[in-house]
């Protein structure tokens, strides 16, 4: 591949969510990855992997992924593992098209059903100026027909509006997502922040 145009970036936190206690657990932090490549070539099609037996119970299915070396695409076959203490999701990478670039999202080990659920903003936030329009995302292939899509959105961190992408997270039996969104209250914007709620 020739003149491709890369921009790398350091792995960074695009957001620290704060999950609230399960029984028997103390609070999670949920440490979202922010992006780490943008390049100009597609992905190559995800490839079909067979999932042997899972070693225990505990153990998690992690599907395979395309990685980016500086220079190519590199498949990085799935596994099974074992999550870490008081997480039992994996959400997996993905490569999101921002404006023609394709850009990397590393996955994370997050909270699952039950009050322990991943949050972007568990408070209400008042900002003076106006969030940007909401960016036009690429879904990516569901991990399961059990996972609904959570639409990407405008946050907030260190005094400025940030992207936090949409994910798909497993839903919840006789739960459905209400949508966070900023509302215009007197001369502030506020947000008020995406939840489960009971059917």
């Amino acid at each position: 591949m020739r003149n491709l145009l890369v921009t790398a970036f350091v792995v960074s936190i695009s957001s620290v969510a704060l999950a609230g206690p399960g029984r028997g657990e103390g609070r999670v932090r949920v440490r979202v990855p922010a992006a780490t490549y943008r390049v100009r070539v597609a992905r190559p099609v995800v490839r079909e992997e067979v999932r042997i037996a899972a070693p225990s119970g505990r153990h998690i299915w992690v599907p395979g992924y395309w990685g980016w070396n500086r220079h190519r695409y590199y498949w990085v076959p799935g596994r099974w593992a074992l999550p870490p203490r008081g997480y039992r999701v994996w959400i997996g990478p993905r490569w999101v098209n921002e404006g023609g670039f394709f850009v990397f999202y590393p996955g994370y080990w997050s909270v699952a059903e039950g009050p322990a659920v991943p949050v972007y903003d568990e408070e209400e936030i008042y900002v003076d100026s106006e969030p940007p329009p909401v960016r036009v995302e690429v879904q990516p292939v569901a991990p399961s027909p059990s996972h609904i899509w959570i639409a990407g959105r405008w946050g907030w961190s260190g005094g400025r509006y940030v992207w936090v992408p949409g994910r798909w997270e497993p839903a919840r039996a006789g739960f459905h997502w209400d949508v966070g969104r900023w509302d215009r209250d007197d001369r502030r914007w506020r947000w008020r922040p995406g939840r489960w709620v009971r059917d």
